[in-house]
């Protein structure tokens, strides 16, 4: 499988799989609606695919879960890709030799690196005109920043601070939250 362009991810976000963007990052990853995964917990309407090495991850949801569609049969989709997660490298605690898994090595959004620390990722995205980043998760450990109507979200929770993934997605109405 070769890992597909930053631009065709980031153009296929928000798309259904009806859409040429979209069918062309399938295309890329050489996968289909067939190879999306039930979510966790089975939640309807939801489905994920991850590549081999669990370090490229899809998020997708039925159309009818974001738009009201008259006589849509909820997981018959078609499907919106809705998140895109680059994982970075891993330590499997689990595991007494605490075995790495690697980070994801194709190309990342906003030239942004896995070994970047936190002020790095800040004054990156502010050269991009971003903004200041909503800190989020149970210790502020993820920035989170809209840029061209996207959500990017970097979490901070790896080993001294590193980062652990990059997250590219819909926006998330959060304004009940935020109080």
């Amino acid at each position: 499988m070769k890992l597909p362009g930053i631009d065709v991810v980031i153009q296929a976000i928000g798309q259904d799989t009806g859409s040429a963007s979209l069918s062309r990052l399938l295309l890329d990853l050489e996968i289909g609606a067939r190879d999306f995964r039930h979510y966790p917990f089975k939640l309807a309407g939801r489905r994920l695919w991850t590549n081999e090495e669990n370090t490229l991850q899809l998020e997708f949801k039925d159309i009818g879960l974001l738009a009201d569609v008259p006589y849509h049969d909820l997981d018959e989709g078609p499907w919106v890709l809705t998140s895109v997660a680059f994982w970075g490298a891993r330590t499997n605690k689990e595991n007494i030799k605490k075995r790495k898994k690697p980070a994801y090595s194709g190309p990342l959004p906003y030239e942004l690196d896995f070994s970047m620390l936190r002020q790095h990722v800040r004054e990156r995205l502010a050269a991009l005109n971003a903004g200041s980043a909503m800190e989020m998760g149970f210790s502020g450990e993820v920035d989170i920043w809209c840029i061209n109507g996207l959500e990017l979200a970097v979490d901070f929770s790896g080993p001294d601070d590193s980062i652990r993934c990059i997250a590219v997605g819909v926006p998330i109405d959060r304004s009940e939250h935020q109080q």
